[in-house]
C-alpha cells in the first residue's frame, strides 16, 4: 500500500502468453468481421424488434475515450494475463457499432462525439446536434420521452452542462455556451439530472431548478432523504 494506493506487481508477458494473445485478437478481428457481415444483412428495424417485449429499462455508459482497441486490451489483459473472466460486456448478445468521427476529421472530440452517439450526426467539432447547415437535430433521449413516454435520466461525473452530458438534451453552436445550455436543461423535461455541477449558471440557480419542477440536493444527507 502506498499513498493509499493498492499497487498490483507488474507481471512479464512470456512467448506462451504472447501467442495465446494473438490467437484471441485474431479471433476477434474475424469476430468483428462477421458482426459487420451480419449488420449489413439485415434493416436497423429489424435488429431493433428482435425480441418479443420491450426492455423496461435503457441504460447507456459512456467510458472516455473507450472504442474496440481499449476493450480488446481490457478482454486480453482480464483473460491471458489475470486467468479472470472476461469483461462482462463481451457476453452480451447484441453489439452495435457507431462512429463518433466528427463532420471534419477522423480523430473525434467530446462535443462531436457525443453528439454522433445521442442524435446520430457527425457534427462540426465543438458543437452540440447541429449539423453543418446549421439544422439541429433530435437526440435519442427526446425521442424516447416525447414519442415513447420514457422517463428520462442522465448522470455524469463531471458537470452536468458539459459537452457529453448535454449532447443529450441540447443543440448549440458551441459546447462552450455554458449559461445557454443550462437553460437548455432545465427545460428540458427529463425527470433526473445528476452530476459533478453546473458551469455558466445563474446566481439563483436554486430556484431556477425549483421554478422548473425540480428538487435542488447536494449533499449525502439530502440525496438518501430524496423521495421519487
Amino acid at each position: 500500500m502506498k499513498n493509499g494506493l493498492a499497487v498490483r506487481k507488474k507481471q512479464k508477458l512470456n512467448m506462451r502468453t504472447l501467442r495465446r494473445i494473438m490467437r484471441v485478437a485474431i479471433g476477434v478481428v474475424w469476430i468483428s468481421l462477421m458482426i459487420l457481415a451480419g449488420i449489413a444483412a439485415y434493416s436497423f428495424s429489424e435488429m431493433l424488434f428482435a425480441t418479443e417485449a420491450p426492455p423496461k429499462y435503457i441504460f447507456l455508459f459512456i467510458g472516455d475515450g473507450m472504442g474496440h482497441s481499449q476493450m480488446t486490451l481490457a478482454s486480453l489483459y482480464k483473460t491471458s494475463v489475470l486467468n479472470e473472466e472476461d469483461l462482462i460486456m463481451n457476453s452480451f448478445t447484441s453489439i452495435g457499432l457507431s462512429h463518433t468521427g466528427s463532420g471534419e476529421s477522423a480523430i473525434t472530440e467530446s462535443a462531436a462525439a457525443a453528439s454522433a452517439i445521442a442524435s446520430g450526426i457527425n457534427d462540426i467539432e465543438g458543437r452540440l446536434n447541429i449539423d453543418a447547415d446549421g439544422v439541429g437535430h433530435e437526440t435519442i433521449a427526446e425521442k424516447l420521452k416525447n414519442q415513447l413516454g420514457h422517463r428520462i435520466g442522465i448522470i455524469s461525473s463531471v458537470n452536468i452542462n458539459h459537452s457529453t452530458p448535454a449532447a443529450f438534451y441540447s443543440r448549440q453552436e458551441s459546447h462552450h455556451n455554458f449559461a445557454d445550455i443550462f437553460n437548455q436543461l432545465v427545460n428540458s423535461g427529463f425527470e433526473y439530472f445528476g452530476g459533478g455541477g453546473t458551469l455558466g449558471r445563474p446566481d439563483d440557480y436554486r430556484q431556477v431548478f425549483e421554478r422548473h419542477g425540480y428538487i435542488y440536493v447536494d449533499t449525502r444527507h439530502d440525496i438518501i432523504g430524496v423521495e421519487a
